[in-house]
């Protein structure tokens, strides 16, 4: 609706010629002191489903002011941005997040494309029917392989081994198994960020006193690998970290008051925060319309402008 509004000009292209095209390059936006004016503006929660045009339609009558709403809220992408009904979301999230992440104390070979297989702990006996196609590559930060497309099932203590294409067939990756794992996590679940007591964000190496189940100031080295049972004080394990005691489901980390916010969690709060919405107030819509109308005609060579209005 608003690209009929916008002013046309005369665009030449590679070949030298020069048609006449709607000159959608330009930018119109509401300045932050008129956002900030409570005069113009109210705030609605939006009911599960309803899209920008049914706000629109419910509010001034038509849908033609739904842009108005989305420029707004500042919002571009109103396919991620805008809120979406809790079952279709949680539908989309997902098949977004339809992964399962292997956890190993050993560190990971594995990149985008191969083929982990379950085996026995000394890699002689394959078991084909539990298997999963990585789905990047490891995640050095979480100790993680992703795997999606699996056949079967992963369990905690298995045993996998990590084969990659070369040519028309698979090699091994190594001739013994990868490590056993000793955590098997949905993608969907998987730490979007760990925060301590006071909402801070912990690097998962941040380093917990076992005994007094607190947070120290010591962060371990991210190349290192696990050894357990040693002192909290010794930062070349990864044994004492915010990251282990999550991957070993430590009651420490909640004694510590450290709390894991899942990739769920996050997602399903932002879409929750997209349901409050600011709104152009009744008796301000035809003059923001007209305001706009105004602003597309300005001569200006960067083609970007604001809505400003004084009072």
């Amino acid at each position: 609706m608003l690209f009929k509004r916008y002013p046309k000009i005369n665009y030449t292209f590679q070949d030298d010629k020069t048609i006449e095209v709607v000159d959608i390059f330009r930018k119109i936006s509401i300045s932050q002191s008129t956002l900030t004016n409570f005069n113009f503006f109210d705030t609605i929660i939006v009911s599960n489903g309803d899209t920008p045009e049914q706000v629109s339609r419910n509010l001034y009558d038509s849908e033609q002011f739904s842009p108005f709403i989305l420029m707004t809220n500042q919002i571009i992408n109103p396919n991620r941005d805008w809120a979406t009904e809790f079952t279709t979301f949680n539908t989309e999230l997902s098949n977004t997040y339809s992964g399962t992440a292997l956890f190993t104390y050993k560190m990971q070979n594995a990149k985008v494309n191969d083929i982990v297989v379950k085996t026995d702990s000394i890699g002689r006996n394959l078991v084909t029917s539990v298997w999963g196609r990585v789905e990047e590559d490891y995640d050095k930060v979480l100790r993680k392989t992703l795997v999606k497309q699996i056949s079967g099932t992963f369990a905690e203590n298995d045993y996998f081994i990590i084969l990659r294409k070369d040519g028309n067939k698979f090699q091994l990756v190594s001739d013994t198994p990868g490590g056993r794992l000793v955590r098997v996590e949905s993608e969907l679940s998987l730490p979007y960020k760990f925060y301590d007591q006071y909402g801070n964000t912990i690097n998962p190496y941040r380093i917990v006193n076992r005994s007094t189940q607190t947070l120290t100031d010591l962060v371990a080295d991210s190349d290192t690998e696990i050894t357990t049972n040693l002192p909290y004080t010794d930062t070349t394990t990864l044994y004492n970290t915010v990251l282990f005691l999550y991957i070993t489901s430590s009651a420490i980390l909640s004694g510590a008051k450290i709390k894991v916010v899942s990739i769920n969690d996050f997602e399903n709060k932002r879409n929750e925060k997209n349901q409050t919405v600011k709104v152009p107030k009744r008796s301000f819509i035809n003059t923001l319309f007209t305001l706009y109308d105004q602003s597309l005609l300005l001569d200006r060579v960067d083609r970007s402008t604001f809505v400003d209005v004084k009072v």
